[in-house]
C-alpha cells in the first residue's frame, strides 16, 4: 500500500512508514479495551496522498496488553 520494500520497511517504526499518528487509536482502543476503526488519509513513498481504513485491536495476553494488530485497507479511488 505505501510502496516500501520490504528492506526498507524492516525494523522501521510504523509512524515512520505510515508518516502519521496511530496514538490516537492506540488511545481509544485502550480506553474502550476493543477494536476501533478510523478513516484516515496517509501518504505513499512518494508523497501521493491515499485514504485508508485503519483497524487497530489491542491483543491481550495474562490479562495484560501484550501487543497491537493493526490492519490498513486502501479505500482510495484509483481511476
Amino acid at each position: 500500500i505505501y510502496g516500501y520494500s520490504a528492506v526498507e520497511a524492516i525494523g522501521q517504526p510504523l509512524t515512520k512508514l505510515l508518516r502519521a499518528r496511530v496514538d490516537r487509536l492506540w488511545r481509544e482502543a485502550s480506553f474502550t479495551g476493543s477494536i476501533v476503526h478510523h478513516q484516515v488519509r496517509h501518504q505513499r513513498k512518494t508523497g501521493e496522498s491515499i485514504d485508508v481504513l485503519m483497524t487497530l485491536s489491542l491483543i491481550h495476553a495474562h490479562q495484560r496488553i501484550s501487543g497491537v494488530a493493526i490492519l490498513v485497507k486502501d479505500i482510495s479511488t484509483h481511476a
